[in-house]
């Protein structure tokens, strides 16, 4: 499946998001590039991830995009998983992970959108 950003999708999103200084900030790029190529892309209903760096270079955020949040989940939960999640935990100060589903996309290239996100998306 090819990554998208798609309110109709019905998938699973990860935005994740990770405390660094300017020293710190490559590593936890190279560790998050690593492990979804070795291990993430591998796993069951992974279907995208990007990396994305603030521009004052104090964060970075990973947008993944998965078939449903126990394929998600069964990664966290593998062996490099975990391992991967105690690496980073030693590299970044803080480490947030918010879970999502989109419920509006705008851009030039989407079809038209109704612009009213309902309660329904927050039950």
């Amino acid at each position: 499946m090819q990554a998208r950003i798609d309110d109709e999708a019905e998938l699973f999103t990860a935005i994740d998001t990770f405390a660094v200084t300017r020293a710190t900030g490559p590593s936890v790029v190279a560790a998050v590039q690593d492990f979804t190529r070795r291990h993430a892309s591998r796993m069951p209903g992974f279907i995208s991830a990007a990396i994305h760096v603030s521009q004052e270079r104090g964060q970075v955020i990973v947008y993944s995009q998965w078939q449903c949040d126990r394929h998600y989940a069964e990664m966290k939960d593998s062996p490099a998983g975990r391992s991967y999640a105690a690496e980073l935990t030693a590299m970044a100060s803080k480490h947030d992970c918010a879970p999502c589903c989109v419920v509006w996309v705008s851009g030039t290239n989407c079809a038209a959108a109704d612009d009213r996100v309902t309660a329904a998306e927050f039950v």
